[in-house]
């Protein structure tokens, strides 16, 4: 091999390109044991649990610090306890839901140093997607974003703040989603998730609503 191409790279691959030779030269199959596949009636069941719940969290029917227990939520949503212990554990993984031992799951709660941290991520994450994006974005996106800022201030002048906060949220995703990165658009959008609530509750209050036509073009 040649040593000048070899140094180029560092440590971590080419330790990666010296197993993947072996693999090939010793002709040892690299196939896992495939995973149980669930049944999609059971994966649709499961999917429906959790988006509802993340729904009912994000538009604050579901209070922060609000205790959730399983049977309530089962007899509720007419389903087994399994999809609602399933789908409170994805919560608690995107951090919607806290899960204690001795106390159960309840909605989660953020603390002012909490929001700062999610922010501090979003602002770093969003940037970069925006400045990605203005070197990809196709003309039928910007035609959507601009359709989406009409919709927005359609709303504020008629203190419809639920369907502009809407509007908001699709107008920001769609920028994001320009930038073409799947894995960095699935992570904006969590944290987007995390501040949702906040947002919902300011704009309930008649706080944090300005008009988006000047917000967002200036």
């Amino acid at each position: 091999m040649n040593n000048g191409y070899w140094i180029q790279y560092p440590l971590f691959i080419n330790l990666d390109l010296a197993a993947i030779s072996i693999f090939l030269i010793l002709g040892i199959s690299m196939v896992r044991t495939p995973k149980k596949i669930i049944p999609l009636s059971i994966q649709s069941v499961q999917e429906a649990v959790i988006k509802h719940l993340r729904e009912m969290i994000l538009s604050g029917d579901l209070q922060p610090g609000q205790h959730l227990v399983q049977d309530e939520l089962s007899a509720a949503l007419g389903v087994s306890r399994t999809p609602i212990r399933e789908a409170l554990n994805r919560l608690a993984m995107e951090g919607l839901v806290t899960i204690s031992t001795y106390k159960g799951a309840s909605v989660a709660s953020f603390s002012e140093e909490d929001l700062i941290g999610v922010y501090s991520i979003r602002a770093g994450l969003e940037s970069y997607a925006t400045l990605l994006a203005t070197e990809c974005i196709q003309d039928e996106e910007i035609k959507k974003l601009s359709e989406l800022l009409h919709e927005m201030g359609t709303a504020f002048h008629q203190n419809d703040f639920e369907q502009m906060y809407d509007a908001h949220c699709r107008f920001h995703a769609g920028i994001y989603a320009a930038a073409k990165r799947d894995q960095l658009y699935s992570l904006i959008l969590r944290y987007l998730d995390l501040s949702k609530v906040y947002q919902r509750m300011a704009l309930s209050m008649g706080r944090g609503a300005a008009d988006p036509i000047i917000e967002h073009i200036g």
